[in-house]
């Protein structure tokens, strides 16, 4: 018999695949490379579950040793590569990359699959917040490398360049 922990447990699954493949398709409508639209739509997988784990005090899933993002990344990559690459229609490349990600978590939480503590494992006893906030430094630190460098002028277009 299903159990409604069960049942919430796929409802979970069906919309973090959906948000994945929400995400991907509105990246896929600017004018976002295939990496950049893969990295939004996981992003906007992972967000609603990181919330929610905030808010209910939970541990989240992303350090915890269950398969959580590697089933979301795969299911984006062969998604985004059927659709572009392959020249599947969307529809059915979103269908496929979101199938991917709920057969995988099914299969990862059936056969107990699990990341390698070591990767999950941070080296400190830091809180959450510490480490959002040292990793909010160095992101400040790259941005403000690139603003005292050149590396983030705009390029004069090809036709400037002819044109002068």
């Amino acid at each position: 018999m299903i159990s409604a922990m069960d049942i919430l447990y796929l409802l979970g699954l069906l919309a973090t695949a959906a948000f994945a493949a929400s995400g991907i398709l509105a990246a896929m409508g600017t004018r976002i490379d295939l990496f950049g639209a893969v990295v939004v739509a996981i992003v906007t997988a992972l967000g609603g579950g990181l919330l929610r784990d905030t808010l209910t005090g939970r541990e989240t899933l992303l350090v915890s040793p269950e398969l959580y993002a590697t089933p979301i990344i795969i299911g984006l990559l062969l998604q985004a590569l059927t659709t572009q690459l392959v020249g599947l229609p969307p529809d059915l490349g979103y269908a496929l990359g979101a199938a991917t990600i709920v057969l995988i978590r099914m299969l990862a939480t059936h056969c107990r699959w699990r990341m390698p503590e070591a990767l999950i494992k941070a080296n400190s006893d830091d809180s959450v917040a510490a480490t959002i906030d040292k990793l909010a430094r160095r992101v400040r630190r790259i941005c403000d490398y690139f603003l005292m460098t050149d590396n983030t002028k705009p390029r004069a277009s090809r036709a400037a360049v002819q044109a002068g």
